[in-house]
Formats: structure tokens, C-alpha cells, sequence
């Protein structure tokens, strides 16, 4: 990868909340979710589904289910 990009892969159990900050101002990220269900800016999403965070410079992922997921920080 010929990129400033930062991977994070977890498993979070039901009711854990995770709060995630950007490196820099010029970042964002994706947020897949391989397994489980999780809350992240409001929205709920499950096994397969993806967020893109593009606005915000820190968020808060809310695990509603026993979940695993990967988060990939990118400049935008």
C-alpha cells in the first residue's frame, strides 16, 4: 500500500462502545463489519455492511451484537 492508511480489526462484545479519532483533519475511514451487528453515527449495520465517515474527525461504534470488525483510516 503506497498510502498513508491505518487498518484496525477487532472483535467487540455486545454493549462495548468504542470511540475512534482521527490521525489528522485529512482523514476518514471505512468501517466494515464482518460479523455482528454495531451502531455507528446512528446508523445500524450488520454483517456485510459498510460506513463511510467522511465528516467527522472522531466517532462512536456502539457493538449490539458480539461483532468483528475492520476499520481502515485514509487520507480523503
Amino acid at each position: 500500500i503506497h498510502q498513508d492508511v491505518r487498518l484496525f480489526l477487532g472483535k467487540i462484545e455486545p454493549g462495548m462502545i468504542l470511540k475512534h479519532r482521527f490521525n489528522s483533519n485529512e482523514k476518514g475511514g471505512y468501517c466494515f463489519l464482518i460479523q455482528g451487528q454495531v451502531e455507528i453515527q446512528g446508523k445500524i449495520i450488520g454483517e456485510g455492511d459498510a460506513v463511510t465517515i467522511v465528516s467527522e474527525k472522531e466517532f462512536l461504534l456502539t457493538a449490539i451484537q458480539a461483532s468483528f470488525c475492520l476499520l481502515i483510516e485514509t487520507p480523503l
